[in-house]
């Protein structure tokens, strides 16, 4: 049986139950549609199809449905994406935005390229497609969902600090801010 077919058969059986847990039917009718489209495994990767979880959530939503390594390309994605803002003298984020766009419209395919390959692996490692391993491989984590949310709340807390700390050594010639130096005689502000 062709890797085509035993997508199929996965993602119209029980199987998917064992996979992805809640959300099970939104999943099976999206792919579904998009497997008629694409034609292929391989072509659900870029087969647009919007996901308000993944644009709201951000990296959230992809290590919570276990994609680890798309959860790092994506926040590496973002780290470039401010970088070059910054770079640029951007003001509004706009491609911090497009980032945020486009997880929208690829995270579906990208999940049912992840859930492919998982499946490929179950395959390998039980010599058939079961249910403990479907489990074991796909769901969710609840707890790594929570543990980036800490690091990204922190990460956002020093960032905010770091520009709280930047702006209050600065002054604007002509402004009267009270405990902020002069740019132009260097004394402080009463």
């Amino acid at each position: 049986m062709s890797a085509e077919q035993r997508f199929k058969e996965f993602i119209s059986g029980p199987q998917l139950d064992a996979f992805i847990g809640k959300k099970v039917d939104y999943y099976r009718c999206r792919w579904w549609v998009m497997l008629k489209k694409a034609g292929s495994v391989q072509g659900l990767m870029f087969r647009p199809s919007w996901n308000w979880s993944a644009v709201f959530a951000g990296p959230i939503w992809f290590i919570y449905r276990k994609m680890y390594a798309l959860t790092a390309a994506v926040i590496l994605s973002f780290v470039v994406a401010q970088t070059l803002e910054e770079l640029m003298g951007m003001a509004f984020p706009v491609l911090q935005c497009a980032v945020l766009v486009a997880m929208g419209v690829l995270a579906n395919g990208l999940y049912a390229w992840h859930a492919a390959k998982k499946m490929e692996l179950v395959i390998a490692q039980d010599g058939a497609l079961t249910d403990a391993g479907l489990h074991r491989l796909g769901g969710t984590s609840l707890l790594a969902a929570f543990l980036l949310s800490l690091a990204l709340t922190a990460l956002v807390a020093w960032g905010v600090a770091e520009a709280l700390s930047k702006f209050q050594t600065m002054s604007v010639p002509g402004m009267s801010v009270p405990g902020m130096p002069d740019l132009l005689t260097g004394q402080m502000i009463k």
